[in-house]
């Protein structure tokens, strides 16, 4: 087979979109249109790349193939396929396609009853702080001091509260073990804390006590067994000799050491027979709220629903949605979610060359960069605006420093205050400080980097990386104008290795060039203008931030559809299996009968069957315990 795999992804993904809509419009035969078009160079007398169309064109080919064809469907929808260089399909013929394409694929997809898997997920880095925060009555500062001494969460598909990446490891166990030490201390010096968890002397309100906290703790009911065993641990302190310090420092360190406070162990109603998936219990659903919106444990509200089962009701589980986004601490979605999907997070260490960009250190824009973006995310969530704000915002936050440092005159002091903007070039995730200089290198600016954030982030197409024998633009020695830097990518991209992905990655990044690498605005010299201009493959033209705003909002249910991935991810642990594509869908369109407001995807996600359910274990499983 002729040059590399990833040179012939277009290529493939081609000839799948050739055999995918024979297989949906003509139920598995090669039809007219296959046989005009593709068979010629993948077929029997010439199979181009290795794909002979005609050993892939039945039901059961289609069947193993389907996650391959979901992602030709996407291409296809996206306007990406057919590649550069070959006929235009049809519009009629597209709709076609997708629609062929669409009912293949759901009739392949799971049981709609299916919630698909629900990894067992410890409680990440930053949930831990906020859990000893609300558990133990402790300042956020001192939860936060305690938490950092833990090493960061490894990220997993874009988010650290991922199951995949929420493993316990021996080292990581000791580290929880000296600061759980650090956590008594910090209990006993302080007298509220200290007082809500020294246990009782004795008596009938010791079981109660003990019960209670536990539950807290466990984010569940108490079984009688685990009163019994911290009870036990309270008489052996006692029967020793020990005071009332010792006894809280046994009872609270079999407690922050349990595996039932250390992750998220969930509890389903109790299963029938034959059954093969099961309604998570009030008590889980709760948790799974609280550490989505809040990454933070039930407050007594949501507790209560837990106890009466009122939030096995969908309604009631949305309506708790709906109160907690109003709640101060919903602002952790700004934190979290947003500053890991948007990449607004990586500026609090961002490396950038201080001989370079000097104004970003003098300034001291690292932090007023980040305050920038986390309010404008929080300020969707707040105002409960439509999405497509993170795209195209009418103002933004800066204090006198980054005000100066983008142009804005009017505003002094360290102060954050919300600005309206006087034109539409800076406005909304394109034009933020924080992601301009995290999608550039710490000399110059990239076309290539942020074209592909644009692709990825925002439209969930990510690029595919670069073939083994892909050229490298090196970083030059000292300065280099942005028309000299353009004309070296353009003849980068004259490789045929590197042309087909380049193709729609740099224009993107083109439209931004007008941003440096710490996103000041620059027009260049009048013999060097800054050329800010993108040609697409389908011959959209994209001119600056303000044309690339344009186009992305004509294609804004790609980028709706990749929100609400993302949030599914976020909300789950789990990325979005092939099974969930047409649950996404539902999910989508609810949210568009709400104008795409932020609440309405979080509503349409929590009232989901993967939200709501859990599959039963396998009975090998079950008689193990």
């Amino acid at each position: 087979m002729d040059g590399p795999m990833a040179a012939r992804i277009p290529s493939l993904l081609w000839i799948l979109t050739c055999t995918a809509s024979t297989a949906g419009a003509q139920e598995g035969g090669p039809g007219p249109w296959v046989e005009a078009h593709c068979l010629r160079c993948h077929g029997p007398e010439r199979a181009r790349a290795g794909i002979r169309l005609d050993l892939l064109l039945g039901e059961e080919a289609f069947s193993r193939e389907a996650r391959v064809w979901d992602l030709a469907r996407e291409l296809v929808a996206a306007g990406e396929m057919p590649p550069a260089g070959e006929p235009p399909l049809p519009e009629a013929d597209r709709r076609a396609l997708l629609a062929a394409l669409d009912h293949r694929l759901k009739a392949l997809a799971a049981d709609p009853r299916d919630p698909g898997p629900a990894p067992l997920r410890r409680l990440g880095r930053t949930e831990y702080r906020n859990t000893l925060r609300d558990l133990l009555g402790l300042p956020g500062d001192l939860a936060w001091r305690l938490a950092e001494a833990l090493p960061r969460d490894a990220p997993s598909d874009g988010f650290d509260n991922q199951g995949a990446g929420l493993t316990l490891s021996p080292l990581l166990l000791e580290r929880y073990q000296d600061v759980t030490e650090e956590i008594l201390d910090a209990v006993l010096a302080l007298p509220a804390s200290r007082k809500a968890w020294t246990p009782p002397v004795s008596g009938a309100g010791r079981r109660a006590w003990a019960e209670e906290r536990l539950s807290l703790a466990f984010r569940r009911p108490a079984r009688p067994a685990e009163v019994e065993a911290r009870l036990a641990l309270l008489d052996r302190v006692e029967a020793r000799g020990g005071d009332a310090a010792e006894g809280l420092r046994v009872f609270l360190r079999s407690l922050l050491l349990s595996p039932s406070f250390l992750f998220k162990v969930e509890s389903a109603l109790p299963e029938r027979p034959g059954q093969r998936w099961r309604l998570l219990d009030g008590y889980a659903l709760a948790a799974r709220l609280s550490y989505f919106l809040w990454a933070a444990p039930p407050d007594e509200a949501l507790r209560r629903d837990a106890a009466t089962g009122a939030l096995l009701d969908p309604e009631t589980l949305a309506a708790q949605a709906r109160r907690m986004l109003a709640d101060p601490r919903a602002r952790s979605l700004a934190e979290d979610f947003g500053g890991q999907w948007l990449g607004y997070r990586r500026i609090l260490d961002q490396a950038t060359d201080v001989r370079v960009y000097k104004d970003f250190y003098r300034k001291g824009l690292r932090r007023p960069m980040y305050e920038e973006a986390r309010l404008l995310f929080q300020t969707l969530v707040e105002e409960d605006a439509p999405v497509f704000l993170l795209l195209d915002a009418p103002f933004t936050f800066v204090n006198g420093p980054l005000a100066e440092h983008y142009g804005l005159p009017g505003v002094e002091g360290p102060k954050m205050r919300r600005v309206e903007l006087p034109d539409r070039r800076r406005g909304g995730v394109l034009g933020l400080g924080a992601i301009l200089t995290a999608t550039s290198y710490p000399t110059r600016t990239s076309p290539v980097l942020r074209g592909a954030w644009v692709l990825e982030t925002l439209l969930g197409q990510p690029p595919p990386p670069p073939p083994p024998n892909a050229g490298i633009l090196s970083s030059p020695e000292g300065g280099e104008s942005s028309r000299s830097f353009r004309e070296r990518l353009e003849a980068h991209r004259a490789d045929p290795a590197c042309a087909s992905c380049h193709a729609r990655i740099d224009p993107l990044g083109f439209a931004l060039e007008n941003f440096d690498g710490i996103g000041r605005w620059r027009e260049g010299t009048e013999e060097e203008p800054i050329d800010s201009l993108g040609l697409l493959p389908d011959g959209s033209r994209v001119q600056g931030p303000v044309g690339l705003k344009d186009w992305l909002l004509e294609h804004r249910e790609d980028f709706a559809r990749t929100f609400l991935e993302r949030l599914f991810t976020y909300g789950l642990g789990r990325p979005p299996a092939f099974e969930d594509r047409h649950r996404i869908q539902t999910m989508l369109e609810r949210a568009g009968d709400r104008d795409y407001r932020f609440s309405a995807f979080v509503e349409a996600l929590v009232r989901s069957v993967p939200f709501r359910y859990v599959r039963c274990r396998p009975p090998e499983e079950e008689s193990r315990g």
